[in-house]
């Protein structure tokens, strides 16, 4: 097995993640709120900041991108909508054929045939990779029978048909709309590898690990397998490699770091698992949570239950409220308490961490 580190990011396959978004009506936002409600709200300063730099990326990117470059004043946009438009719930773009054939050009002989069906069925490129001897080139007809065998509807089909018959044409495009992104990144980011020189140098240590276990490769395996560090994807890297006959190059997305730890290591992590601990360890804030496990209750219910005043199951409630163990509900002109089960998986979970 062999590996190759690099230190400079792959900036089309940034490309290709940027515009996918912008074209998409999406941003890098929705991915950091949603890890927000996986990790719960106690994380939410330290993802923020993990994601700080990509939104800045994207919003800079977006005010400045310009689809209508000179050359495509009128297609522009029309090109831009037909790479970049994610189809179906595969979400395969047509810019990926382009970045293959366009990146790969000095290096492998992928051609537009392989580019344009890997893009279009990914399985069809995996039985191809899985041959025991290097695939023939592929003819005219041979590409249209194999497009018919493509897991896909036959308007992505006809797609694939127009990227075939105009690839000239997207390929010219792909190639001035990413270098203008690449422009734009650099201009946002200048010292954009001293950056990344930290992390990679950690890769460097650990990248044949990664492959092989995240990615089943054998160490008799031949190929060379190059890792660049992600710029917008927040805690990627990409895996890059070709297939046989240097025919059907593809990326893969990794982390490149384990969240676990990062979140570990934060002081409020820590504060709010011994926290929890000396909150489950008494016992009357613990028979509060039992007793709301099958369904909530309000005060005097939870008082009469434990023979005790309303204003100390207040006192307990507000401090399981600040841990986010219950959440209060009103419901015809009551106040219940909820419990949150969720939550208190995630405080055993971050519990399990600190021993």
């Amino acid at each position: 097995m062999r590996y190759k580190i690099n230190y400079e990011p792959l900036y089309e396959d940034e490309c290709n993640d940027i515009l996918s978004y912008i074209i998409n009506d999406k941003s890098i936002k929705t991915d950091m709120n949603e890890m927000i409600t996986n990790r719960g709200s106690k994380y939410k300063s330290v993802i923020t900041q993990y994601f700080k730099q990509s939104i800045e990326l994207e919003k800079y990117i977006k005010k400045h991108i310009t689809f209508s470059m000179p050359g495509y004043e009128t297609t522009g946009q029309q090109l831009a909508e037909f790479l970049f438009r994610e189809r179906d719930i595969t979400k395969y773009l047509f810019a990926k054929a382009t970045f293959y054939c366009n990146y790969f050009a000095n290096e492998t002989s992928a051609d537009k045939e392989i580019a344009i069906l890997a893009t279009v069925d990914g399985d069809l490129i995996l039985s191809i990779l899985e041959m025991d001897t290097p695939p023939p080139p592929i003819t005219y007809s041979e590409f249209f029978t194999l497009l018919d065998k493509c897991q896909t509807s036959d308007e992505n089909k006809l797609d694939a048909m127009r990227m075939y018959h105009n690839f000239d044409l997207y390929l010219g495009y792909y190639t001035a709309i990413t270098t203008q992104v690449k422009e734009l990144i650099l201009a946002h980011r200048p010292n954009i590898i001293a950056e990344m020189t930290p992390l990679m140098d950690r890769m460097n240590t650990e990248a044949q690990t990664i492959v092989r276990d995240e990615f089943n490769v054998t160490l008799d395996d031949k190929q060379l397998y190059s890792v660049y560090p992600s710029i917008y994807r927040v805690n990627s890297a990409s895996l890059m490699t070709v297939g046989y006959a240097e025919k059907a190059p593809f990326t893969i997305g990794f982390h490149m770091l384990d969240l676990n730890d990062l979140f570990k290591d934060t002081k409020t992590a820590g504060e709010d698992a011994e926290a929890f601990l000396k909150c489950i360890s008494d016992s009357t804030k613990l028979s509060i949570l039992k007793l709301l496990k099958d369904s909530p209750m309000y005060g005097s219910q939870l008082a009469e239950k434990l023979s005790c005043t309303g204003a100390n199951i207040s006192h307990h409630a507000s401090a399981l409220l600040s841990l986010g163990l219950v959440h209060y509900e009103k419901e015809n002109n009551r106040i219940y308490i909820h419990l949150d089960k969720e939550k208190i998986i995630r405080h055993i979970d971050d519990l399990k961490e600190l021993f």
